[in-house]
């Protein structure tokens, strides 16, 4: 965001800038609480069985998630260059969100849970046990 601060401030002004910078990071640090949502791993850090992520399945949803998030929040960003009182409106918003978030994980969720290092796969074969 520095760097496309700087290319846009050379565009806009350092007003809208700064704006435009703060509103990117302010929707990336959401995306990122959403993403990461009751997440039990450690991110880019666990080991990956391949195939469990099916985006031969999934690649039509994602793709129409996307071009919905991105198109939502360009309108919305529009909006808020034309109506530039509202930003500290959405930034209080996207603070309280980001903060609810992590103190709900924190103190919540992560408490009970244990944080898993390797993903097991499924098993190939699932056997039947009679009850005794």
């Amino acid at each position: 965001f520095v760097f496309v601060s700087a290319f846009y401030q050379f565009l806009w002004g350092w007003r809208q800038a700064l704006l435009h910078s703060f509103f990117g990071l302010a929707a990336a640090l959401l995306l990122l609480e959403g993403l990461f949502w009751r997440y039990q791993k450690i991110p880019f850090c666990c080991t990956f069985v391949p195939g469990k992520a099916k985006v031969h399945v999934f690649w039509l949803p994602y793709v129409f998630g996307f071009f919905l998030y991105v198109s939502i929040l360009s309108s919305f960003e529009r909006f808020m260059f034309s109506h530039p009182h509202y930003a500290l409106h959405y930034f209080i918003a996207c603070g309280v969100v980001i903060a609810g978030s992590q103190l709900y994980q924190n103190f919540y969720h992560y408490r009970g849970l244990d944080i898993v290092y390797h993903e097991e796969p499924k098993p190939i074969m699932i056997t039947l046990q009679a009850s005794p």
